[in-house]
């Protein structure tokens, strides 16, 4: 039994050998293929896919009416709007709100001013704006779990992503106090114009596309070894085919012999 563990572990180290070999001896292939799905993903990243620009706006929610009229905050009301920022966060996703921030949008930049990046339809009261495209901008979600809520508006274009996120501050104080009953709405600051695009982030799929072409050169090149008969030494002989070696017989080609014979 020791006898064969023996044998299994010099079969492991001739295998790793052998793919060690294989791949040094296709090194140049596995680069050349890597930097061309690299390339090819980074001229995809940057002329197919859409620039996106990413704004942001905070809310701070109180939601019990009388602190607006004593002016003291209570440690329970600070919990209670805790908990519920995410309630006001699916209320603001309803499609009154976005309908309602669409009218805004259209007020300011008109059809041709969203055109590309919002799509504008016509219906029997005029134009609008899908509440679904809008929907599809805006993400909500509350700060490290308190009361403030933060509304990120992602578009194409850098100002109107500022405007989705204004047009949401104007919006929401109304809706929160008319269904929750909150006491008031505040922004924090102001959402500020993108210096750079959010999306798509270049850096990280020229990465994966290198690492796909790698992983595939890869894949091919043993395929191609796996699938090549070609018996090129002794060696070769003995391990894929179990036969002994008895001798060689050398070939010589015609230049090689009359060199022999000048000799």
């Amino acid at each position: 039994m020791g006898r064969n563990l023996v044998m299994e572990d010099n079969t492991v180290q001739v295998d790793l050998k052998g793919a060690v070999k294989v791949v040094l001896d296709n090194a140049v292939v596995i680069i050349a293929i890597t930097l061309i799905f690299a390339t090819v993903s980074l001229i995809f990243t940057k002329v197919c896919i859409p620039k996106k620009y990413t704004s942001s706006v905070s809310l701070y929610v109180m939601n019990n009416k009388a602190t607006q009229n004593t002016g003291e905050i209570l440690s329970s009301d600070i919990s209670a709007s805790q908990m519920l920022v995410n309630t006001y966060a699916v209320i603001l996703s309803d499609n009154l709100v976005m309908e309602d921030i669409g009218k805004i949008l259209l007020k300011k930049y008109g059809e041709k001013g969203l055109e590309g990046i919002l799509p504008v339809l016509d219906s029997e009261q005029g134009k609008y704006i899908p509440s679904g495209s809008i929907a599809s901008c805006i993400s909500m979600g509350s700060v490290n779990d308190t009361e403030v809520l933060q509304i990120r508006a992602t578009t194409r274009d850098p100002q109107v992503s500022v405007d989705v996120c204004l047009a949401m501050s104007e919006v929401a104080p109304e809706v929160l106090s008319n269904i929750m009953g909150v006491a008031y709405v505040n922004p924090i600051g102001y959402p500020e114009l993108p210096s750079g695009s959010s999306s798509p982030n270049v850096s990280k799929n020229v990465i994966l596309g290198g690492f796909f072409g790698f992983v595939l050169s890869i894949g091919l090149v043993f395929a191609l070894k796996f699938l090549n008969n070609t018996v090129d030494d002794e060696e070769t002989l003995r391990n894929k085919f179990g036969i002994p070696v008895l001798g060689e017989i050398p070939v010589y080609t015609a230049n090689e012999s009359e060199g022999a014979n000048n000799v």
